[in-house]
């Protein structure tokens, strides 16, 4: 038979039995893969960190939004798969805790995946400027002006993600 995403699956496949194995291979992925990216990507970020703060590297833009978005990766690691492999060894809902504590996870995890794409454009326009227009480059792409950068973007991500606190909300689906 053919699904109504288009996938041929046979009876056996769309049994309950066929279903729950496929759930226990995933769960048992995860249970692997999960620790293994947050723990490459901890030391990956933080070994990046180390790198991009010495002193010679402090002196150019693109290093401060490489660094910028060492600390931001890292965030996003923890508020994604570090919190669903906590939920898969222990139960434990960072979600589920309060109200606010429910709206302030999807805070942090929506706007850390914004800050950590939109660096990325910040540090893309960065290098544009820098091949493209050679001589503005020392004015335009100086540390200064990606601090500024930098905090004009996270105000203005605060701004635009602050709808989660009076849009989003914790429902009680038990009864």
């Amino acid at each position: 038979a053919v699904t109504d995403t288009g996938v041929n699956v046979t009876a056996e496949e769309g049994s309950d039995s066929g279903s729950s194995y496929l759930r226990e291979i995933r769960m048992d992925l995860l249970y692997v893969i999960l620790p293994v990216i947050v723990v490459l990507g901890t030391v990956g970020n933080l070994l990046a960190l180390c790198v991009l703060v010495r002193r010679k590297l402090r002196a150019k833009s693109v290093y401060f939004y490489l660094s910028v978005l060492a600390v931001t990766d890292t965030t996003v690691i923890y508020v994604g798969a570090f919190r669903n492999w906590i939920r898969l060894l222990t139960g434990f809902k960072f979600l589920h805790l309060s109200v606010f504590s429910c709206k302030f996870v999807i805070f942090v995890i929506v706007f850390s995946q914004h800050l950590s794409a939109w660096l990325i454009v910040l540090l893309t326009f960065d290098r544009f400027l820098s091949v493209w227009h050679p001589f503005y480059a020392t004015s335009f792409c100086s540390v200064k002006r990606a601090r500024v950068m930098t905090l004009i973007l996270f105000v203005l991500l605060i701004v635009y993600n602050m709808h989660i606190f009076w849009t989003f909300t914790l429902y009680d689906d038990t009864g």
